[in-house]
């Protein structure tokens, strides 16, 4: 489990906003809106067709729910099991990646996800082995 100290409905808004943020790679393969509709990823490099790209804009819609999820348990519980978290930012990770180079903030912010939470599990571990 994601520490609880100090956590309340303000530090669920983060994962919960970052959820809402990838609705966008749902919405364009589904052409909803009017986004820039394409079935090709990897930099223009790989066509998807349109049942590919439908396909990963189910999966952007996913990682988006994990993240949504991951916001409602901070803003209850006050806290997350930490699988939960990084299933949904190595889904949306992984997704970003496929989306390069216009996903490449959002690659940046999964990787973050992914790294913070066990640097924080480790210097838990490593201060509480000193007590």
């Amino acid at each position: 489990m994601l520490p609880a100290s100090g956590l309340d409905y303000r530090a669920g808004c983060v994962p919960s906003f970052h959820g809402l943020v990838h609705a966008i790679g749902f919405a364009a393969p589904w052409r909803i809106g009017t986004l820039a509709y394409r079935t090709t990823v990897m930099g223009e490099h790989l066509d998807l067709a349109d049942v590919g790209i439908r396909s990963l804009g189910l999966l952007w819609l996913l990682a988006g729910a994990g993240f949504l999820a991951v916001g409602l348990r901070l803003a209850w519980r006050g806290s997350v099991p930490g699988r939960f978290l990084a299933a949904a930012a190595l889904l949306a990770l992984v997704i970003c990646l496929l989306g390069l180079p216009e996903s490449g903030f959002g690659t940046a912010i999964d990787g973050v996800i992914l790294v913070v939470p066990a640097i924080l599990a480790q210097q838990a571990t490593v201060a509480g082995s000193w007590r």
